[in-house]
């Protein structure tokens, strides 16, 4: 087929990802990248040259792309709950549709699909020439996207819980002692997972330096210690779990 205006042709689309889990009621940005016979990218003139369709719109449903409005931008916020559509220039920058220079910089368009039901669904998007690339979405609840786990420190003071501060792997903490874990769960994109308490595991590599209970520490009296002693704490939910290493020291 011929393409219009003299663009070149479109004879593939590049799907990132290719396959994916959403939880359900989130939205997760899908990429479509056009590309002519020479695997070089195609810039296109608007984001209406792709369309979206799904196999199952019930489990999950393009929201925005081929609905978006001119000038919008990516806005992806932290726990995935909003999304409008964007492009993409060669250099991975996004560019806005109200840019004077959008068709010579546009390569690629970002696609928000939110998860409406559990189960499985395929995303297609399909060029006006008909070619097409797919994206498999499995809807799943939240819990079972978490891909990480990140360690922060609960502070207390008089058994008033402080604001939560960074803590590094080898950290010291003093012997005979208490300090709070929060796990928090992360999934691929980096957007935050509330984990279920009730659902970590948490483990100590050596209980006689320090035991751990729901996150919370509890270090061993070091008084009679001749060293300093390191302890692996461990929080596992699902198939994913974290490490981190504490150095338990002497008392003087």
């Amino acid at each position: 087929m011929r393409a219009r205006n003299s663009e070149p042709v479109v004879t593939t689309i590049e799907a990132n990802p290719s396959e994916a889990k959403l939880a359900k009621n989130k939205i997760k940005a899908l990429i479509f990248t056009p590309k002519d016979q020479k695997g070089k990218f195609i810039k296109l003139n608007q984001v209406e040259d792709i369309v979206l369709s799904s196999s199952r719109p019930e489990i999950a449903e393009p929201i925005a792309g081929i609905h978006g409005l001119p000038g919008q931008a990516l806005g992806l916020v932290e726990d995935g709950d909003s999304l409008s559509v964007a492009a993409i220039d060669n250099a991975g920058k996004m560019v806005a549709f109200d840019d004077p220079q959008f068709s010579d910089k546009a390569v690629a368009y970002v696609y928000a699909v939110k998860g409406k039901d559990l189960g499985d669904a395929i995303i297609t998007a399909t060029h006006q020439s008909g070619v097409s690339a797919t994206s498999e979405i499995t809807v799943v609840n939240a819990a079972d996207t978490v891909s990480t786990i990140f360690f922060m420190e609960i502070p207390f003071e008089d058994d008033v819980p402080g604001t939560p501060i960074p803590i590094r792997d080898g950290q010291s903490v003093l012997g005979g002692r208490f300090i709070f874990l929060w796990a928090m769960g992360y999934d691929e994109d980096g957007n935050y997972v509330e984990l279920d308490p009730d659902e970590i595991e948490w483990k100590s590599s050596d209980e006689s330096v320090a035991v751990v209970f729901s996150g919370a520490v509890t270090t061993k009296d070091s008084s009679d210690w001749d060293e300093d002693k390191p302890v692996t704490i461990t929080a596992k939910f699902g198939d994913v779990e974290q490490s981190i290493q504490l150095i338990v020291t002497r008392k003087d």
